[in-house]
């Protein structure tokens, strides 16, 4: 067993809807994403502020209320902004998913541990 030590970064591209993980400019992992219907993410480089295993609220207002739809993840990266595990897999890969950026459950739980504080977020259009 290898242990790579960090800090990770990621860039998501939301036109090709991939989350792609880097270490010191190499390849870590991709996975799927989804983007919020209701949310135009600004493109820009960003860092993780903070990791929560539940939605802040205010973000959970950004989809009706429903925070249980964000998934059991959370990556602020501020301005209300984040990375989101979701319990709708159909927005996987396309538009038009609740929250902001969403991976599936499982791809969360990786992308969760893998970040840390002050790793940076690239987001492409």
């Amino acid at each position: 067993l290898k242990v790579v030590r960090g800090p990770f970064n990621a860039e998501v591209d939301l036109n090709k809807y991939e989350c792609l993980l880097t270490l010191q400019r190499c390849y870590a992992g991709r996975s799927p994403i989804g983007s919020g219907r209701d949310q135009q993410t600004q493109a820009g480089s960003y860092s993780v502020r903070d990791k929560s295993t539940s939605p802040p609220q205010s973000a959970a207002g950004h989809v009706g209320g429903r925070g249980d739809a964000l998934g059991a993840r959370w990556i602020g990266l501020g301005n209300q902004l984040g990375i989101h595990g979701t319990n709708n897999p159909q927005g996987i890969g396309r538009p038009g998913g609740n929250g902001w950026i969403s991976l599936a459950n499982r791809d969360i739980e990786d992308v969760y541990d893998i970040l840390s504080i002050g790793s940076r977020v690239v987001i492409r259009r």
